[in-house]
């Protein structure tokens, strides 16, 4: 019910949700079913194996959401920033069966002060045998 926005908003919701980006199938859904008042109701988003490479850019409007899927797709790295500044209220983040190889990137996911569940199963950075590590770095920084 409560409508989350600063004052740069509305630039930003002017955007077509039809621009040059390629939107997922499943936020084309969202928003051909229930407009684009979407973005102020969702709370859990699942983006699961739609071939994603990096993080769409119409994401940052859904500023209630708390349980994210971006499972079985291609991205490489993560907007930490960006997700930080964007999608303050995540609080489960999936990036199972991606392309994720960066610990360094990895690391940055440790600004999100509400995230309390975070999978990365399934990428290269974890076949390197370097959990302990990537535990160390998410926890103590």
């Amino acid at each position: 019910e409560e409508k989350q926005g600063g004052g740069g908003a509305d630039e930003e919701d002017s955007e077509s949700v039809s621009g040059a980006e390629q939107i997922p199938e499943a936020l084309e859904f969202l928003f051909d079913t229930f407009g684009e008042e979407v973005v102020y109701v969702t709370k859990d988003l699942v983006l699961r194996d739609e071939g994603l490479t990096s993080l769409p850019h119409i994401l940052r409007r859904f500023s209630c959401l708390e349980r994210l899927d971006l499972s079985k797709n291609s991205l490489a790295s993560l907007p930490c920033a960006t997700i930080h500044d964007y999608l303050p209220n995540l609080t489960s983040l999936d990036v199972s069966d991606n392309r994720l190889c960066s610990l360094h990137n990895i690391n940055q996911l440790g600004i999100l002060a509400n995230l309390r569940d975070l999978n990365l199963l399934g990428n290269p950075l974890l076949a390197v045998n370097q959990r302990s590590v990537l535990l160390g770095l998410l926890i103590f920084g």
